[in-house]
C-alpha cells in the first residue's frame, strides 16, 4: 500500500514540475516564430508548414489554450522538433 502511494505521489509531482515547466512559455513565444507563413520543416522528404495563423488560432477552439497544453514536450524556445 505505501509503495502505491509513493507511485500515485511522484507521478502528481512529476506531472505538475512538467506542467510548470510548459506554463514558462507563453502561446506568444510560440506564434512569434510559428506566425510566419515561410516556416517549413522536412518529414521524408516532404516540405510540412508549421504556419499557424495567430488570428485563426485566436478564433477556433484552441484559443482558449495555451500552445504548451498540448505540446507538453516543447520546454524550451527555439526548439527543434
Amino acid at each position: 500500500m505505501a509503495s502505491r502511494i509513493f507511485v500515485v505521489l511522484c507521478l502528481v509531482l512529476w506531472t505538475e514540475t512538467v506542467t510548470a515547466e510548459a506554463a514558462q512559455i507563453a502561446s506568444s513565444d510560440c506564434l512569434a516564430c510559428h506566425n510566419d507563413a515561410s516556416l517549413v520543416t522536412n518529414e521524408q522528404d516532404k516540405s510540412v508548414s508549421l504556419y499557424v495563423s495567430e488570428k485563426t488560432f485566436q478564433q477556433s477552439v484552441h484559443g482558449i489554450l495555451a500552445c504548451t497544453d498540448c505540446h507538453t514536450d516543447i520546454k524550451s524556445i527555439p526548439h527543434l522538433g
